[in-house]
C-alpha cells in the first residue's frame, strides 16, 4: 500500500443524520417521503442519482429543485458535522509513514469547503479532496478514485486502499481494481 483514499460523509465526518434530515425536510416541501433505511441504500450517490433511484419516474421533474433545496438545508446546518472515530490520529500516523492520503467524495466543493471551515481540525485536507465537480462519471465508477489519485499527483496504478461506508464506495473500488475497507462507526449496524 502506497496511498490511502477515504470517502468523506460517514467515513471521516458524521453527516449521515444531516443528510437524512435534509432529505426529509425537502420531501415535505416537494411531496415525497424518504426513510433513513431507503436513503441508506443510496449512500454515496449524488443527490440526483439518489432521487432518480428512489422516486417514481412521474416525480423526476422535481429532482433539480429538490436537490437544490436539500443542498441549501445542508449548508444551513453544516455546523452539526463532527469528525468520526480517530480519523485525525489515523491521518497523522499515515503522514508519519509518508503515505499520501486523499479524499474522494460525491459532495459538492462548496459543501467540502464549508466542512473544512466548520471543522478546523480537518483543515489539513485542503487540496486533497476530489469532489463531484472533478469527475466525469460519479460513483460507483472508477473515475472518482482515479481523479483523486491524479489530484495527489499519483499514477492510476499506485497500490492504494479505499476506505468508505457505502455500496457505491465499494463499487468504485471494485471498478478501479483497488482493495476496499468498509468503515462502520459505532452506533451503526
Amino acid at each position: 500500500m502506497e496511498a490511502v483514499l477515504y470517502d468523506m460523509d460517514g467515513t471521516i465526518i458524521d453527516s449521515d443524520h444531516l443528510h437524512v434530515q435534509a432529505w426529509q425536510y425537502t420531501g415535505t416541501q416537494f411531496g415525497f417521503e424518504l426513510s433513513a433505511q431507503q436513503l441508506s441504500t443510496a449512500k454515496g450517490l449524488s443527490s440526483i442519482k439518489t432521487l432518480e433511484a428512489l422516486l417514481p419516474p412521474e416525480k423526476h421533474d422535481i429532482i433539480p429543485p429538490a436537490c437544490d433545496m436539500k443542498f441549501k438545508y445542508l449548508m444551513e446546518h453544516i455546523g452539526e458535522v463532527t469528525i468520526l472515530g480517530n480519523f485525525v490520529e489515523a491521518y497523522q500516523g499515515l503522514q508519519e509513514r509518508k503515505i499520501p492520503i486523499g479524499v474522494c467524495t460525491s459532495s459538492r466543493q462548496e459543501f467540502v469547503d464549508a466542512v473544512l471551515h466548520s471543522v478546523p481540525s480537518l483543515a489539513f485536507l485542503t487540496g486533497k479532496v476530489a469532489t463531484k465537480e472533478m469527475f466525469k462519471v460519479c460513483k460507483p465508477s472508477a473515475d472518482p478514485l482515479f481523479t483523486t489519485l491524479d489530484l495527489l499527483g499519483l499514477p492510476c496504478d499506485t497500490p492504494v486502499v479505499y476506505i468508505g461506508d457505502g455500496f457505491s464506495d465499494y463499487g468504485s473500488a471494485q471498478n478501479a481494481g483497488m482493495p476496499f475497507v468498509y468503515f462502520c462507526h459505532r452506533g451503526k449496524n
